[in-house]
């Protein structure tokens, strides 16, 4: 974010916040309105919505957006679920699971959530399975990694 973006950010929310501390929410809305007809993403005025139609008996209106919001957030996660296959096709299985689990964590009630967490303990026990790292340093100070690569030559290089 740029100085001017962020000097315009804080002008917003302080115009803003004085409307709504002044009980002018009809101003608040609309100036919320006038920023997302511009950046139909702008978090801040959404903020400035939701918390207008708080004080206005609105809260399907506030429902409402959060499920959008959250639909958003569902569809931008897809990346990890992605990115999740990608590594596990890889054989990176450490990543895979890093991936898959930020996934769930967003998405816990998902469609998708029971067979990505399925595939998460799979990953889990193929883990478990790995040969232990047998670390031990040299007088030089160097350190030495006993590692098995026939049997995951993909996964350790």
């Amino acid at each position: 974010m740029s100085q001017t973006d962020h000097k315009d950010r804080e002008l917003f929310l302080a115009k803003a916040q004085a409307f709504l501390d002044n009980g002018l929410c009809q101003d608040a809305e609309a100036l919320a309105e006038i920023r997302l007809s511009h950046s139909p993403d702008h978090i801040d005025a959404k903020t400035i919505l939701c918390q207008t139609w708080v004080k206005t008996g609105r809260l399907h209106k506030v429902k409402a957006m959060l499920r959008d919001v959250e639909d958003v957030i569902t569809d931008l996660s897809r990346l990890h679920l992605v990115m999740g296959d990608i590594c596990r096709k890889a054989g990176l299985t450490q990543e895979a699971t890093r991936f898959y689990g930020r996934f769930i964590a967003l998405n816990p009630h998902s469609e998708r959530a029971k067979e990505i967490s399925e595939k998460l303990n799979r990953l889990e026990d193929i883990q478990d399975e790995w040969p232990v790292r047998d670390m031990a340093e040299r007088a030089d100070g160097k350190v030495v990694e006993a590692i098995e690569h026939k049997r995951f030559p993909n996964v350790l290089g």
